[in-house]
């Protein structure tokens, strides 16, 4: 549905720009040719209709505007979401691969890897702007910056800064947003990577060699849960895409 508005929006943006400026040519040269008028006072009701072309034609010329700035926007918001679906995707198969190895010891840093990578994208900007945050302005919307400081941030508020409000663009219809907030996105994200740094402090910090049944149950339900979080995100991203 939101493609449709983007295509649609952008379709009649530039279909009035040509009849626009195909109308203001026209009475431009009636009124230089003096065939009706030597001014624009002088050419009657038609000079109403002659500055109604022309603000109708700065209209249409401010919202391709902004409708390129936004295209550029969800191009660089596409590939934050997409950063994310594939730290999480990427750290389940670090998982499947340990526990076929029988080793968990480099476990400890492909999650600091992964919770790395979603944080930058999650508080990547645009123009100065977050992205994730809502209405809200200055920095992005994840207040954590280690695993550390995730286990302790179990409440929304300790662990996003956004504003109540989501973000809207107005093309001329129906509201758009612009992209949903971090913690409608990423909260289940954030459990599941919480829960697996627990799990390796419950495990003396590092997941060992060999590992043995009881590890390999839970670490197969983090590998569980962090696919579903990818494709959760690859859907977001989808929707981006439609706007792009």
């Amino acid at each position: 549905m939101t493609g449709e508005i983007s295509l649609r929006f952008s379709t009649q943006a530039q279909a009035d720009i040509r009849r626009i400026t195909s109308q203001l040519s026209g009475l431009q040269a009636q009124i230089a040719s003096g065939a009706k008028a030597n001014d624009v006072q002088g050419f009657g009701s038609a000079s109403a209709r002659l500055l109604s072309a022309r603000s109708l034609r700065e209209e249409a010329d401010t919202r391709a505007s902004v409708m390129s700035q936004l295209q550029a926007r969800f191009g660089v918001q596409s590939a934050a979401l997409g950063q994310v679906s594939d730290a999480a995707s990427g750290l389940a198969l670090a998982i499947r691969s340990a526990i076929s190895a029988g080793d968990g010891r480099a476990l400890t840093t492909d999650l600091e890897n992964a919770f790395n990578a979603t944080i930058a994208a999650l508080n990547e900007n645009w123009n100065g702007k977050p992205l994730f945050a809502g209405e809200r302005q200055g920095a992005g919307p994840i207040r954590v910056k280690t695993l550390d400081q995730l286990l302790v941030a179990t409440t929304p508020d300790a662990l996003f800064d956004e504003a109540e409000r989501d973000q809207y663009v107005d093309l001329g219809g129906a509201p758009v947003l612009l992209a949903a907030k971090a913690s409608d996105i990423s909260t289940g994200l954030f459990d599941t990577l919480r829960d697996m740094k627990q799990f390796t402090v419950d495990n003396g910090g590092a997941i060992g060699q060999p590992i043995n049944d009881a590890q390999q149950i839970a670490l197969l339900n983090f590998v569980e849960q962090l696919e579903i979080q990818s494709t959760n995100f690859i859907t977001e991203q989808g929707r981006s895409g439609q706007l792009e």
